[in-house]
């Protein structure tokens, strides 16, 4: 299995005349943290928004290489019919399937997850219910296992509550389980926001400055000794130089571990 489980070459995001990235390339390794680091407007989330498919970048090539499958992301969003698709049929068939149905749900299936530098979580259902939800490709979905309660059905959803509650644990909020997740305050939403990706079972995981101008491994250091060793997920992180990424300072892209605009 190759040690590189996402790679970006020259990826490219154009919004009309502006060029918010020009020429990106980067590789994180397996079992590894990888971080962007860089000034307000620098374009670190327009990256992680073109990795996860919120964008569809203008050019360039992004790779997944998660559960022993390459994945072209950019493929995935679908892209225009070329020439020889009209006289492939089967060339025809896969680009008209993307097009259709293609989207960023199939790249969390591919094993990459993400959370948003805005908080995005179901307010009013309950803390465990997100991370539930997020689980939602894990579960038997089968109407007539559900409507008979199969023992295949029951085991199916006794492990996603095990999985759920494992989170929870590890991000300090069993004891909101059952509050609404809209209720919480904002560290508390943050930390919920960060057991929901990993609820996905991703192999890579994307945190949009995930601490919010707070030291995780200062409020909790067991949890986030624990985070990171845990589940063999790698983690691509961007923030401003804040404690919870121990960060260097940087002064170009030679210093950071990307070269362009990210």
């Amino acid at each position: 299995m190759s040690e590189v489980v996402l790679s970006v070459d020259k990826l490219m995001m154009h919004f009309g005349g502006i060029k918010a990235l020009s020429d990106v390339s980067l590789k994180v390794k397996r079992n590894s943290i990888f971080a962007l680091i860089g000034p307000n407007g620098a374009g670190k989330t327009t990256v992680f928004n073109c990795l996860t498919g919120f964008y569809k970048a203008s050019g360039g090539h992004i790779e997944l290489n998660t559960r022993g499958v390459k994945t072209d992301v950019i493929k995935m969003l679908g892209e225009p019919f070329k020439a020889v698709d009209f006289v492939s049929p089967k060339s025809f068939i896969n680009r008209l399937r993307y097009k259709m149905f293609g989207g960023t749900h199939l790249i969390n299936r591919a094993g990459l997850a993400r959370t948003f530098q805005n908080i995005r979580l179901f307010r009013e259902m309950s803390v465990l219910e997100n991370l539930l939800v997020a689980q939602h490709m894990w579960v038997n979905r089968g109407m007539l296992a559900g409507i008979l309660n199969t023992k295949g059905y029951r085991k199916a959803e006794s492990d996603a509550l095990d999985h759920a509650f494992y989170w929870l644990e590890v991000v300090d909020l069993v004891d909101c389980a059952n509050r609404l997740a809209g209720e919480l305050s904002y560290g508390q939403q943050r930390r919920l926001e960060i057991a929901r990706a990993m609820c996905t079972r991703p192999q890579i995981i994307c945190l949009d400055e995930p601490s919010g101008n707070r030291s995780a491994e200062r409020d909790d250091p067991a949890a986030a000794r624990r985070a990171r060793s845990d589940r063999g997920a790698d983690r691509t992180r961007h923030g401003h130089g804040n404690e919870y990424f121990r960060p260097h300072r940087c002064t170009g892209p030679r210093r950071c571990h990307c070269r362009g605009r990210a």
